[in-house]
């Protein structure tokens, strides 16, 4: 069975256009990234790469270097995998992930690549 949730920590609430806010926020095009892995790869994805997700994110640390923020979690293979398809798939809306973001661009903070 496929699942189509995806849980985000929004401190808020949604102002505006629903759509609007998703292209301008790219945790949500990351996570959504995932949902699209997650239908990609099917019922082993949990195993494949929820679990080794969540425990690099439980080891997650600061690079130093990098904008606060930007941690080893970013630069996992799952996370680095789902912001390539998250910059692929928003493309065609018009996000660039070489835009300016914080004290960098999109992929500073969610990069397509390990640095």
């Amino acid at each position: 069975m496929k699942g189509s949730y995806i849980f985000i920590n929004n401190p808020g609430e949604v102002k505006g256009n629903f759509k609007d806010y998703v292209l301008s926020d790219p945790l949500y095009m990351h996570e959504y990234a995932h949902y699209i892995d997650s239908q990609n790869v099917g019922p082993s994805y949990l195993t494949q790469i929820g679990i080794p997700s969540a425990i690099s994110a439980d080891k997650s640390k600061q690079i130093s270097g990098e904008p606060k923020g930007v941690s080893t979690h970013d630069m996992y293979w799952t996370e680095t995998r789902a912001n390539r398809l998250a910059a692929k798939y928003f493309e065609r809306y018009g996000v660039d992930w070489n835009r300016p973001y914080r004290y960098g661009t999109i992929e500073t903070y969610y990069p397509t690549i390990n640095r």
